[in-house]
């Protein structure tokens, strides 16, 4: 009987930590995780993974690579967190510049013409019909968006791959907004270009 009273009592109080955490604000979370507060970091972390992971997948095209860069954002996000100052700006956005930084880096030790043959590659042996023109449609787009510049590429990863506004996008890139549809509509262009040299 102990037991049971023991376990509903912790259940409570897990279930009510998680509430809280959730309903935390982002400003709140930041002040406490500028004070290394292990629940603020780790609830930072859980918001913002999955944003910054599939960026970073959408642009190396492999998991372990991005699952990689994904711990060197967050890890330089811990090692900063004490500087960072919430001025309106999301932190999703400071995130995203790290993310960006990372990526700049990695390419820059890899050399820009690397290429690495994604895991997807492996999966299409397994239903040749749909996977495989599933798996190459997704090798011309990343393709495509290889030949973009760095703030095309980010312009459209943002803007399509998670759902960001103008205005967000342009406080992540340190641009205005007319800059942000410049970049969205050159980085449109050329895409449908490359695609369509791509299938000639």
């Amino acid at each position: 009987m102990g037991k049971r009273i023991l376990r509903f009592m912790l259940s409570g109080i897990v279930s009510r930590l998680a509430e809280e955490a959730e309903s935390a604000s982002e400003e709140e979370l930041l002040r406490r995780a500028r004070e290394l507060d292990p629940q603020a970091l780790g609830e930072l972390y859980r918001r913002h993974v999955g944003a910054i992971y599939r960026y970073l997948h959408l642009r190396v095209g492999r998991r372990e690579t991005a699952e990689d860069l994904a711990s060197e954002v967050f890890l330089k996000a811990l090692e900063s967190i004490g500087s960072y100052q919430y001025r309106g700006v999301p932190f999703e956005a400071w995130l995203f510049r790290i993310a960006h930084d990372r990526l700049v880096d990695y390419f820059r030790r890899q050399g820009r013409e690397a290429v690495s043959l994604p895991e997807s590659l492996a999966n299409a042996a397994d239903n040749p019909g749909s996977k495989a023109e599933e798996f190459w449609l997704q090798e011309r787009v990343r393709w495509a968006l290889g030949q973009l510049t760095d703030e095309q590429h980010m312009v459209i990863s943002l803007k399509f791959g998670e759902g960001f506004t103008n205005a967000q996008v342009a406080r992540i890139l340190k641009k205005n907004e007319g800059a942000i549809k410049a970049l969205q509509h050159r980085a449109l262009a050329n895409l449908k270009k490359l695609l369509a040299e791509y299938e000639e």
